[in-house]
């Protein structure tokens, strides 16, 4: 029997900066690991449209692969899923 291979999931808490079409801006908690590589990202979620958008000034969790390419704003590789916590 093959297993199917889970992707590792990783996140990191966020405030939404900014939010557009698609896309938005998050700034990472001070205690997230992302923090240390950039105090902006840019979350892609064009593909995206099960979830609800988050709006400018909520916490949210931001779930994806663990790539974070190092760009001005920082972007992350591949997004799973936005949880809206407040």
């Amino acid at each position: 029997a093959c297993k199917e291979e889970v992707p590792e999931e990783f996140s990191f808490r966020a405030t939404v900066l900014e939010v557009h079409e698609s896309f938005m801006l998050v700034e990472p908690a001070e205690d997230a690991w992302e923090r240390n590589s950039a105090d902006q990202i840019v979350v892609s979620f064009a593909d995206k449209t099960s979830w609800p958008i988050p709006q400018v000034g909520d916490t949210v969790d931001v779930f994806y692969n663990g790539e974070l390419m190092e760009t001005y704003p920082a972007q992350i590789g591949k997004l799973y899923r936005v949880e809206i916590i407040t």
